[in-house]
């Protein structure tokens, strides 16, 4: 799961829930904001949501907004993808 959400649109926030099947479950999603600096476009972060094998909260998403996901620990024993499914309502 790379990019789960991009841009969400609208006038309210969104939530979105995420449901891992892989192995690896220590991971962290980043919820950014776009930002144009001098015309150009950067993402500043504002919220790092960290998720386990025993805490996957929603994460709230204002409009504007992306969400990513970023492993911890890409080195250990688990690593690799982030492997589920997501849902954005």
């Amino acid at each position: 799961m790379g990019g789960i959400a991009s841009n969400v649109s609208g006038t309210t926030d969104k939530v979105l829930t995420l449901t891992i099947t892989g192995a690896d479950k220590d991971f962290e999603v980043k919820v950014e904001r776009k930002v144009v600096v001098n015309g150009q476009v950067l993402w500043e972060v504002i919220e790092t949501v960290q998720f386990s094998s025993i805490n996957h909260p929603p994460v709230v998403l204002p409009p504007g907004c992306r969400a990513s996901i970023q492993d911890r620990d890409a080195s250990d024993e688990v690593g690799g993808d982030v492997i589920g499914s997501a849902n954005l309502a």
